[in-house]
């Protein structure tokens, strides 16, 4: 769509593109920032299986490029009202536009990725944590994660705090110590991140067994730890999550998208009016339609006629006639038989001649 645009609203959008690169800078600076909640949901989608470190480092650099891109449209757009006529300005705002195009095609590509990462997510779950529990004790990261996993979304083990039970995440000497039980490999008790904090009561994560006056006892465990398992809320959370992020980067490529049709509708009008070398008069822009492409051929197109003419032009004088020319020339001559006489006719042959 072709609008035709004046010196005063060529600076309106001038100002609006500003004001929009400094909002997008802001915003991708607050995601920088957060950059520890990337790193954790990236972690907590490694408990149930789903690698998404690449993603994370492709998310990063797509945001400091975002950045740059930002600040130097900025400073193009602030710019852009005191130097229309400079042409070299101009170019170099058209390679910055192509450069965000690119850019923009990029973040299309991360949201294709999320978004099949959304249909990764969802019901039935095929997903298991009791492989992260087993490394618990083995890897800090893991025992981290596990720990703000439980406390945040109060759920225990993978179906319930059964599983703790179920898996050798304890030493046997610690289990023999705490229990007398030798021949049980497993002892019944979970990470303090299981507590519910919910319970009135008090907390027995290291044992749910205790010894009173020479009598076993077991405690009610139903409700001092949380009942639910993170197999079911850990996909939901991650559902969720993922689909305000998806939301999120829909948001910022329409912000983004906007930014693109505007700076185009500058460059295209601002080049209109520094070829008429008069930008108080209205002048064309547009985005694609009206087309740089063909303009930049039929420009090319009208340049090769300009050197074809130039260079017919050089041959005539330099005597190199092309055998049309000659046909012209003979064709001529044979006119002169019904103009004039013969012997005026061998005058001006000579004289021809002569000159030539």
């Amino acid at each position: 769509m072709r609008i035709l645009l004046t010196e005063s609203e060529r600076r309106i959008i001038g100002f609006c593109i500003l004001f929009l690169h400094i909002i997008m800078c802001f915003v991708y600076s607050i995601i920088l920032l957060n950059r520890h909640n990337q790193i954790e949901y990236v972690e907590m989608n490694s408990l149930i299986g789903l690698n998404l470190k690449d993603t994370e480092i492709f998310a990063t650099t797509l945001t400091h490029i975002s950045i740059i891109l930002h600040l130097s449209g900025a400073l193009i757009s602030s710019n852009y009202s005191n130097a229309w006529n400079r042409w070299i300005f101009l170019n170099y705002f058209g390679y910055w536009i192509l450069f965000y195009f690119m850019f923009f095609m990029s973040e299309v590509v991360f949201l294709l990725i999320l978004t099949s990462h959304f249909w990764e997510l969802k019901p039935p779950w095929k997903f298991d944590i009791i492989s992260s529990m087993k490394q618990y004790r083995l890897s800090e990261d893991i025992k981290v994660m596990l720990d703000k996993l439980q406390i945040n979304l109060k759920c225990c083990g993978g179906k319930g705090f059964g599983d703790w039970m179920d898996i050798a995440w304890i030493p046997r000497q610690v289990i023999i110590q705490r229990t007398g039980i030798e021949n049980k490999l497993t002892a019944e008790w979970v990470p303090e991140s299981c507590c519910n904090l919910t319970f009135d009561g008090p907390c027995y994560p290291k044992f749910v067994f205790k010894e009173r006056k020479g009598i076993l006892m077991h405690y009610d465990t139903i409700e001092m730890f949380n009942s639910k398992g993170c197999n079911d809320v850990l996909p939901q959370y991650l559902l969720l999550l993922t689909k305000k992020i998806i939301w999120f980067i829909v948001v910022i490529m329409t912000i983004q998208l906007f930014i693109f049709i505007l700076s185009r509708y500058l460059l295209t009008s601002g080049r209109e009016a520094h070829k008429t070398d008069d930008p108080t008069k209205s002048h064309i822009g547009w985005v694609f339609f009206y087309g740089d492409p063909v303009i930049y051929f039929k420009e090319r197109l009208e340049g090769n006629r300009k050197r074809n003419r130039s260079e017919k032009t050089v041959r005539k004088r330099k005597g190199k006639t092309n055998p049309e020319h000659i046909k012209r020339t003979d064709e001529n001559r044979d006119n002169l038989v019904s103009i004039y006489s013969e012997e005026e006719r061998e005058r001006l042959i000579h004289s021809n001649k002569d000159s030539g």
